[in-house]
């Protein structure tokens, strides 16, 4: 299994900057948090990642929110009957 999740888009929203700019984000899979948010789109190798276990996604024109997932997950009982039984940030990501 891949330790890290890394997601690249080139419409990430980030906090600060009011458009949808090109941005990387690296998840730590084990502990769900995000460890790493880099303005632009980057690959493995320009990462450091090479020795690493990585699922990567590629975000392509798809719009990027880092840290929805956890304030959805805090949600009322709107979103939850949607997201019970989720066994992955990818599945969860599907719903928004």
């Amino acid at each position: 299994m891949a330790e890290l999740l890394v997601c690249s888009g080139a419409r990430v929203l980030l906090p600060g900057i009011s458009e949808p700019s090109p941005a990387t984000i690296v998840v730590n899979k084990s502990s769900g948090k995000i460890i790493e948010v880099r303005e632009g789109q980057y690959s493995r190798e320009q990462l450091g990642l090479e020795t690493k276990s990585v699922e990567w996604v590629e975000a392509g024109n798809s719009i990027v929110l880092p840290g929805l997932v956890e304030c959805v997950c805090g949600c009322s009982s709107i979103f939850r009957p949607t997201l019970n039984g989720c066994d992955s940030l990818k599945t969860v990501l599907m719903y928004i």
